[in-house]
């Protein structure tokens, strides 16, 4: 049974403590500065917004740590389980032709102390704390029964017990990818909201700071692709709206081509942050397999009648979209501007008399 996982990683949140610590100072000092010279209520009000932010970004990277590690391996276990089996509601038969062993969940760990971690931090969040530990006795059920199955199946004992223990084993292995599931979508749900929520207020302040003009159209570019991927997310070519798809597509271009053209004008800036042509490169690979997306659905042209080992290798399949852009997220996640507003800290600061 082939099948293809609808995932798409989470940004980074824009321009807080999470993802670029130095940056963030820098800003916040210049701020804190400016509000000394001006003590009024309204700047008073303004710090203190900013460090809110910045306490719940700190937060949300763990949780979002763990949204693009570990629920990423629950799925791609699942996936890879199902490949062989004809009925996922029957289970193995042992008259199957291939079988391949489940892949382990490898950033469990990590993930359970990212959610440890969090917790201890402020601010509280009631729902999203509680949905985090719901989250993480649901990964460790079925880390272990991953962890059984895929020693079961590395070991090719079902050539020995003519398949007992993997018919035995598949209702648990389902029942707990469910339970995962379930806990996965209610606590991604409430961390992308609050994502989402403090991302835009910081896309705002960057955007009226002339000294990240980088920064904001870069962080513009994946704003843009989230719309995109979400419009992309489909089963079936009949589900995707062509006319909402192509004007988010269109969204999504030309925030690309202004990110292209201004470090065209601008390369010193570009070459100051790390792995920044990376970034450029993975906004244009997804732009592409975007655009065949488009022109799958004006042709008519069905993905599901062609063939790939994995569906992310045929142009133009929703799940190319969502890899491409998932690539795109972790190269933004990478980003660093510390040597940029480090230089432009340090021109400021000659500058000033």
């Amino acid at each position: 049974m082939r099948t293809w996982t609808a995932w798409a990683g989470l940004a980074c949140l824009i321009g807080l403590p999470g993802c670029n610590k130095l940056a963030d100072k820098l800003v916040e000092q210049a701020e804190k500065q400016a509000q000394k010279q001006a003590a009024t209520p309204e700047s008073k009000q303004q710090a203190e917004e900013v460090d809110k932010d910045g306490q719940l970004a700190d937060k949300l990277s763990e949780y979002i740590s763990c949204l693009n590690g570990a629920t990423r391996n629950v799925f791609d276990s699942k996936s890879r389980y199902l490949e062989w089996i004809k009925d996922e509601k029957v289970g193995p038969t042992g008259k199957e032709r291939h079988v391949y062993a489940l892949h382990e969940i490898y950033q469990a760990d990590s993930c359970i102390k990212d959610i440890d971690e969090a917790k201890a931090k402020q601010p509280p969040l009631a729902d999203i704390d509680a949905a985090a530990q719901t989250y993480r006795g649901a990964l460790e059920k079925v880390t272990a029964d991953v962890k059984l199955a895929h020693g079961y199946y590395t070991q090719e004992d079902y050539k020995d017990d003519k398949f007992a223990k993997a018919k035995q084993m598949h209702p648990t292995l389902m029942a707990s990818f469910d339970a995962f599931k379930a806990a996965n979508d209610s606590f991604e749900t409430k961390v992308v909201a609050l994502n989402e929520e403090v991302g835009k207020r910081q896309l705002e302040k960057i955007s009226k700071d002339p000294e990240r003009a980088l920064e904001f159209k870069q962080r513009s570019v994946v704003n843009s692709a989230k719309a995109l991927v979400k419009a992309a997310e489909v089963k079936t070519l009949k589900e995707l709206d062509g006319a909402s798809y192509d004007a988010t597509l269109e969204a999504y271009g030309k925030t690309v081509t202004e990110l292209d053209d201004y470090v065209t004008k601008n390369p010193a800036e570009a070459s100051d942050v790390s792995l920044f042509s990376s970034f450029v490169s993975d906004s244009k690979e997804l732009l592409k397999s975007a655009k065949e997306l488009s022109r799958r659905k004006r042709d008519n042209k069905d993905f599901t009648k062609e063939y790939a080992a994995y569906a992310y290798q045929i142009d133009g399949h929703p799940a190319q979209v969502i890899q491409k852009f998932n690539e795109l997220v972790s190269e933004s996640n990478r980003l660093n501007y510390d040597s940029l507003y480090r230089k432009k800290a340090e021109a400021k600061a000659k500058a000033t008399p």
